[in-house]
């Protein structure tokens, strides 16, 4: 009997732990505070305002990170291609540090909400990561932008590779934050923005409308 109890409580041990592993680590910011720089490669970020959210996960037990950078409530993130540029590069980005760690790996996914316009093409996305220092972590996708674009916020799941066990508790990341960088070309004004969400009835909103007051119209002839 006792066995039997002691088969049962390491089975369910083993449930525990294989639950575990299949969880996922989630960070999420608000990023509006806008940052450009110019000379170069011109660039236009939104990073968070404030104090960075920190990161708190177990990197050796959960194998997917789950990134989530959104606009303000009532804004949405609108990129314009620049007169004078072909291409662009949209960036997220979590690190850990300012560094870029030397082992690379790729894979993932990825959604956007609120979308408008044609979402860009993926370009890359994966994990980094270093050996030799544990607390070295980015995790980036980056898509090919040609044509205006606008978005409410954008979620990336990265798988985490298995050398990779670190576990951050309140950890302040490097840099968090979204980026519009120019490949060829220059900018004098920006072209990656917060935009409010326009008002805009849906087409069946319309229509019903339409046969709203058009219902409205015939009665008032039949009344006179």
């Amino acid at each position: 009997m006792k066995n039997k109890i002691l088969g049962l409580v390491a089975v369910g041990l083993l449930a525990v732990v294989s639950s575990r592993t299949s969880a996922t680590i989630v960070y999420t910011a608000t990023t509006d505070r806008p940052i450009e720089f110019r000379g170069g490669t011109d660039t236009d970020f939104f990073l968070p305002t404030g104090s960075l959210p920190t990161l708190t996960g177990d990197f050796g037990a959960d194998k997917t990170l789950q990134i989530t950078y959104s606009a303000p409530a009532g804004m949405r993130f609108q990129f314009t291609p620049p007169a004078n540029s072909a291409l662009t590069l949209l960036a997220v980005d979590l690190s850990t540090t300012i560094f870029v760690p030397p082992i690379e790996t790729s894979g993932g996914s990825f959604s956007f909400s609120g979308v408008v316009g044609t979402p860009p093409t993926l370009a890359a996305n994966g994990f980094w990561y270093s050996s030799a220092d544990p607390i070295q972590m980015r995790a980036f996708t980056t898509w090919f932008m040609t044509e205006p674009f606008g978005f409410e916020s954008i979620t990336i799941e990265i798988p985490v590779p298995a050398a990779f066990t670190t576990i951050f508790e309140d950890f302040v990341p490097g840099f968090v934050g979204l980026a519009a960088i120019l490949f060829d070309g220059s900018a004098e004004a920006r072209f990656f923005n917060l935009v409010p969400i326009s008002s805009v009835a849906e087409p069946g909103t319309l229509a019903l409308l339409g046969l709203g007051l058009l219902g409205l119209g015939l009665t008032r002839r039949r009344a006179n």
